[in-house]
């Protein structure tokens, strides 16, 4: 038994030393980032409608919904307006408030 648990032992030892945390990481030099490429009403339209759908349009598809909780709305203030974003059902670039 006491030979089972030092063989036990050496093999979680072995195990837990290729866990070295210091000398992991992870290159995100590749992947593809989605930039705002176009936004309508634009940033500095007049007279628009309170119930107009925002749209903002961006470089690459969005694939990741829970990158939505990310899109906020905000008023003059800086206050967040309670809005639900959504990508668009026709094409996956677009995303609307």
């Amino acid at each position: 038994m006491k030979q089972y648990i030092i063989i036990k032992t050496l093999l979680m030892t072995l195990l837990l030393s290729g866990c070295d945390q210091t000398n992991q990481s992870v290159d995100f030099s590749e992947t593809a980032k989605a930039l705002l490429v176009y936004s309508s009403p634009s940033d500095e339209a007049r007279s628009v409608a309170l119930d107009s759908i925002i749209v903002l349009t961006f470089s690459h598809s969005i694939t990741d919904e829970a990158l939505l909780d990310r899109v906020k709305l905000l008023d003059d203030e800086g206050n967040e307006v309670n809005t639900v974003a959504e990508i668009h059902p026709a094409n996956n670039k677009m995303v609307t408030l």
